[in-house]
């Protein structure tokens, strides 16, 4: 839902800000590494919230390769057609897998910010995962400043 509190890059509260990125997926299933949206820019320290504004769509954190976004996919494949049918497919027919699993899998994430930098493990990667594409898919992400710890 956009309205006029939900800008690109307004303020959302003392101490945070929140920006959108933008992102388009190419298949129906496919996991896409999305950790240049957050290494390519310098953030405050402390934590950001990174959430996927749909409710057919996952984010976590895992390694990356051809390999690994073909395995994530295959088994997010496996895990709801396993499970079906679904009883919502007969008001929203065609993705209720989809919803099923976005659900599961998680649509936020908080990432560690240090030194103005991302925070993660050597081979952790920040992971878009499409469930029903292809679509054009909107993030949200706030800044959660701290203060160092003692």
């Amino acid at each position: 839902m956009r309205g006029p509190d939900r800008g690109d890059s307004a303020p959302s509260g003392r101490g945070t800000s929140l920006l959108r990125l933008e992102l388009s997926s190419s298949r129906s299933r496919q996991a896409i590494d999305i950790t240049h949206l957050f290494t390519s820019r310098t953030w405050p320290d402390g934590l950001l919230l990174v959430s996927v504004e749909h409710t057919t769509a996952a984010l976590f954190l895992g390694e990356s390769g051809s390999e690994m976004f073909e395995d994530y996919e295959r088994v997010a494949a496996r895990l709801v057609a396993a499970s079906g049918p679904f009883r919502h497919e007969t008001w929203n027919p065609g993705n209720a897998q989809a919803h099923v699993l976005s659900s599961f899998l998680g649509t936020q994430l908080l990432l560690p910010i240090s030194g103005g930098r991302l925070d993660v493990g050597t081979w952790q990667r920040v992971i878009f995962l499409e469930l029903d594409g292809p679509r054009r898919r909107s993030i949200a992400v706030a800044s959660l400043a701290t203060q160092p710890l003692g």
